[in-house]
């Protein structure tokens, strides 16, 4: 129905990781992860392609993140946690 679809930015949930490698030229991220509960994934370390290189600007080994990822893998939104 139209105007009932939500964003799909709004269902996803935030995950917290830690920031364990960057790789700005290729737009991947690797992190150490709690369970993401939107894909039924268990905690574990693993590479994240983010949607935009930019997305990266500004994170650094050990950070403390908050993060969400679609379907396929890709960081849709991240930012470092407070």
């Amino acid at each position: 129905m139209e105007g009932m679809q939500m964003k799909q930015s709004e269902t996803m949930e935030m995950t917290q990781g830690e920031v364990k490698k960057i790789d700005s030229k290729t737009g991947k991220v690797t992190l150490k992860h709690g369970e993401i509960k939107n894909l039924q994934m268990p905690p574990m370390t693993m590479v994240f392609s983010a949607k935009e290189a930019a997305q990266l600007e500004g994170l650094n080994k050990g950070d403390n993140v908050l993060f969400a990822v679609d379907q396929n893998m890709n960081i849709t939104h991240i930012e470092k946690k407070q």
